[in-house]
């Protein structure tokens, strides 16, 4: 059973990855990396990413030390290979800047940034799916054991 005391620390370290979390993802780049009119071009991009970013750490400190995290950690693999690939789109990065003059189209191919996350981003859905394998099987040998042990205690009360 799950103490009141317990769920209370999940939810403080949750919402203290999610306070950092916004705070790195978010509210620093904003605010010190990106100035002014390149904010507002960067934000379409970085916002959705800080979403992301603060939901995931949240919910693993809410679900850490359960079979949970292993889910999570699933969906967060696919919901940032669907990220880049929505932010891609066709592996070009394309922002426009205004000038004093005309505007400037500045077009970065992203294709091997893309491809080197999408690797990542694989190897980062295999690896819980593994310890999720290893972690219930885990749980399984322990239940086994509890029926055995109980089982040779009712086999030992009955005697010849």
């Amino acid at each position: 059973m799950v103490e009141a005391r317990d769920v209370a620390r999940r939810l403080v370290r949750a919402a203290l990855a999610a306070g950092f979390t916004y705070a790195v993802t978010y509210y620093l780049p904003m605010t010190f990396l990106l100035g002014g009119e390149t904010a507002s071009l960067a934000e379409p991009v970085i916002t959705p990413f800080a979403v992301l970013c603060i939901f995931f750490s949240a919910m693993g400190e809410l679900l850490k030390g359960t079979g949970g995290q292993y889910v999570l950690e699933v969906v967060r693999g696919f919901a940032f290979v669907a990220y880049f690939s929505f932010t891609v789109g066709g592996g070009e990065l394309v922002f426009v800047v205004p000038t004093d003059g005309a505007p400037v189209v500045l077009a970065i191919d992203m294709t091997v940034f893309f491809f080197v996350v999408i690797i990542i981003s694989l190897i980062e859905i295999a690896i819980p799916l593994l310890k999720a394998i290893f972690y219930f099987i885990e749980r399984e040998e322990e239940e086994l054991e509890e029926l055995k042990v109980k089982l040779l205690r009712e086999l030992e009360g009955q005697g010849p």
